[in-house]
């Protein structure tokens, strides 16, 4: 597998850089869509947040695409999928970015196993509560998880036999 994802580079990192592009447009879409201008400006703070994020998504695909650009390409993609990794809600506060279909496990306040299989969503808030929803979630997505082992896969092999022009183009 290593071999192959090794040979194959290029296109994951373009796989990588559209899946971070089309999240971005999708969620600016998503975010439109569901609030508007009225609630965007509405509820300012959560909006500007998710919005720059989603910003810096699409920043961090168009980045591949610019060979002189890379590095940031893979610093920028390794921070946005960590932020994908762990979702969490406490009362007062849920924490929830995600732009892809996911597979996650995790636990609630009762201590209860939840498992969950969504589409797209994504969920940033201050003081959410809705009815039926357990104060406390801790939830861990794996598709972010993959695609950050095969970026550090890829950003640690040696330039040699995986990087051939990438590692001239590292900052020095």
């Amino acid at each position: 597998m290593k071999s192959f994802i090794l040979r194959n580079r290029h296109a994951f990192l373009a796989a990588i850089a559209l899946y971070q592009l089309l999240g971005g447009i999708l969620g600016i879409g998503i975010l439109w869509y569901i609030y508007g201008l009225e609630g965007i400006l509405a509820t300012f703070l959560v909006s500007f947040f998710l919005l720059g994020l989603l910003l810096l998504l699409i920043y961090s695909g168009i980045c591949y695409f610019r060979p002189s650009k890379r590095h940031r390409f893979f610093m920028l993609s390794i921070i946005m999928l960590l932020l994908q990794v762990f979702q969490f809600r406490f009362p007062g506060f849920a924490f929830h970015l995600y732009y892809s279909p996911y597979i996650a496990i995790g636990i609630n306040g009762d201590l209860e196993f939840l498992f969950q299989l969504k589409l797209i969503t994504y969920q940033v808030g201050l003081w959410l509560s809705r009815e039926g929803d357990f104060p406390f979630r801790f939830m861990i997505s794996f598709f972010p998880v993959i695609l950050l082992l095969i970026l550090d896969l890829i950003r640690t092999a040696k330039p040699v036999d995986a990087l051939e022009g990438f590692a001239e183009q590292q900052p020095g």
